[in-house]
């Protein structure tokens, strides 16, 4: 790999104070309305902390990516008769495979938490369209096993494609109202810039809406939920060298987003 710096670690020139037209503050600003960013607004106005999210697509015409969850151990799960599984086991299938270059401990709070925070994401959702959500391999064949070649399969995705037009997208908008009843505000056409330090302490982001720049400060946190860098092809040829060999110079396209929040994070 080259020496020189790419593009993309390179940080974009501050805003003007003059061109900056508006402020507003709140305890936590999210960046990003996806899954992460809606569950982590609802979750945190259920304790009280006021929140901002800024999403630069429009509400009415937003693209989730996505239509499937993964989880294992969840009680809608266990409802259906998905098998339980041990955590530890989980996270030791998980590190075979990426070859033990992730981190156990982020796994493991996965292999934890993704069942309950399952149920948690479905508790807004009318009961009848969660009755409708089906999980992958809920029936599984008779000739299905858990294990081939010594890869193990953990059964557990859910998928929201029982009633027609309610999938995913959908439950992340219910989601996004029910944080939105808890006082959360969600700022659509926005599109985050970069963040602003006081010290060393992340204070604000520097967005841009339909009516100009604006800065919205944060009072304890600045979370960056804005997905991937799948369609960057700077950073997916620098970060993700596999890729980049097996592409070979060929043209690499992907239905993700263009990695601004991990760029914003790197700045």
């Amino acid at each position: 790999m080259s020496n020189e710096t790419k593009n993309w670690r390179l940080p974009p020139e501050p805003v003007a104070e003059s061109a900056i037209v508006s402020e507003q503050s709140a305890d936590l600003i999210i960046v990003g309305a996806g899954h992460a960013g809606t569950a982590a607004a609802r979750a945190a106005t259920e304790k009280g902390i006021s929140v901002i999210v800024l999403d630069k697509q429009r509400d009415e015409q937003q693209w989730v990516l996505g239509f499937e969850i993964g989880n294992i151990n969840s009680a809608i799960g266990r409802s259906r008769n998905i098998p339980q599984y041990d955590p530890l086991d989980f996270v030791r299938e998980w590190q075979r495979r990426t070859l033990g270059r992730s981190d156990p401990e982020i796994i493991m709070r996965f292999a934890k938490n993704s069942g309950p925070s399952l149920d948690w994401f479905c508790e807004c959702i009318d009961p009848k369209i969660v009755d409708s959500m089906y999980f992958f391999m809920q029936t599984p064949p008779a000739d299905a096993k858990e294990e081939i070649n010594g890869v193990h399969g953990f059964l557990g995705t859910a998928i929201f494609r029982g009633v027609p037009g309610f999938e995913l997208p959908e439950a992340v908008k219910q989601n996004q109202n029910k944080a939105k009843q808890q006082g959360a505000q969600f700022l659509f056409e926005h599109d985050a810039l970069y963040l602003e330090k006081d010290g060393e302490r992340v204070s604000a982001v520097i967005a841009k809406g339909p009516a100009g720049n604006i800065r919205l400060k944060a009072n304890k946190a600045v979370l960056l939920a804005a997905g991937d860098f799948s369609r960057n092809r700077e950073m997916v040829d620098e970060l993700c060298v596999e890729v980049a060999d097996l592409m070979d110079g060929g043209k690499f396209m992907a239905m993700g987003w263009d990695g601004r929040g991990i760029q914003m994070g790197l700045w």
